[in-house]
């Protein structure tokens, strides 16, 4: 199996109670069955709290439900109990691994950091450039899904990292380009049209006829105050900040928005492969640059204070089922998501 890390992967080692915003914070943790078993077994007064304190959720899953905001198992030196007592190795799989991130696509799987982490976040937004997309072709072999579809999605993904990467334009007038490009993209996928060899024409595609109609913003950040949100001062900033599409052309921003690009088209994008939409991670990245680049500049953030922003919307929006789902309606149902309209959003 061909695996992808990007280069910073490695670098990422947990803070632990030095981090400003402890992933024991506001989530309830899902304990996985093993880890569950393992917990039933131990003894003493210890055990009896890890059996006291799993429940199962509405959803059915097993978790740790998050008392006053934090896991029970987090004390207050900020510092693991499982991990004290227990030691590392008997961490749940959710608590090993986050924020390592991987994508399981059978031929091949692409791992990542998630920006919902202070710590990764501070190493990507550190980057130089994200240069991680590869263009690369999965021969013949037994998958659960199209192989011909895939590697056209292998191939529209590196041609959109490729238009995002275009740094001598503005992150906004590159973001049309992808709008644009993934709206013909999504044409072919509609009529299985898998050719990759049309790919490279459509990456041509000029967009300088479109109307230079401006559109406010406002429908994306009332769909953001609309979300679950965990921290009452994200919601109360979302409520206070001033939309502006002009935001998106502040120089100190524009290599950090690329990055954010670049994170989403490599995390999202091949997800198309089950449900046969790229635009939807199109406009997912594009209501975010819109959301961070207004959050960044209305609380007057420079480059040293990007990390947080960055990472406290990941947190609030990536990693809430309810929230992706109320992006999804909204794109499909609301036709002020529609590409002509965030192009508008985006002049």
């Amino acid at each position: 199996m061909k695996k992808i890390y990007p280069d910073f992967y490695e670098n990422f080692k947990c803070i632990a109670d030095r981090c400003p915003d402890s992933c024991c914070k506001d989530w309830d943790v899902v304990v996985d069955d093993k880890s569950a078993e393992v917990y039933s077994c131990v003894c003493g007064e210890f055990g009896k709290k890890l059996n006291e304190k799993m429940i199962i959720d509405e959803d059915g899953d097993r978790i740790f439900e998050s008392e006053n905001g934090k896991c029970p198992f987090w004390n207050d030196d900020m510092l693991c109990d499982i991990y004290i007592n227990l030691g590392e190795e008997m961490l749940c799989k959710t608590c090993r691994e986050f924020p390592r991130l991987t994508q399981d696509y059978t031929a091949f799987s692409e791992h990542m950091l998630s920006l919902s982490c202070p710590e990764a976040a501070k190493i990507m937004l550190a980057l130089e450039k994200f240069d991680y997309i590869e263009d690369f072709k999965i021969e013949n072999t037994e998958l659960d899904y199209d192989l011909e579809l895939m590697n056209f999605l292998i191939k529209a993904r590196k041609i959109t990292s490729d238009i995002i990467a275009d740094s001598q334009k503005l992150i906004s007038e590159r973001l049309k380009k992808a709008l644009i490009f993934n709206a013909q993209v999504q044409n072919m996928i509609n009529n299985e049209v898998y050719d990759i060899s049309m790919l490279n024409d459509l990456k041509s595609c000029d967009f300088s006829g479109l109307s230079e109609q401006k559109k406010d913003c406002d429908f994306i950040f009332e769909m953001h105050k609309s979300m679950d949100i965990m921290n009452e001062d994200f919601y109360k900033e979302l409520c206070n900040t001033e939309i502006q599409s002009e935001y998106l052309a502040y120089e100190y921003l524009q290599k950090a928005l690329e990055i954010l690009s670049q994170y989403y088209l490599f995390r999202y994008y091949l997800s198309a492969i089950d449900t046969y939409d790229v635009t939807f991670t199109i406009k997912r990245l594009i209501c975010a640059v819109i959301v961070i680049s207004a959050l960044c500049v209305s609380k007057k953030t420079d480059e040293n204070g990007l990390v947080q922003i960055f990472q406290q919307y990941s947190k609030e929006v990536e990693h809430s089922y309810e929230n992706v789902e109320l992006m999804e309606e909204k794109f499909f149902t609301d036709n002020n998501f529609s590409i002509e309209n965030l192009i508008y959003a985006l002049n």
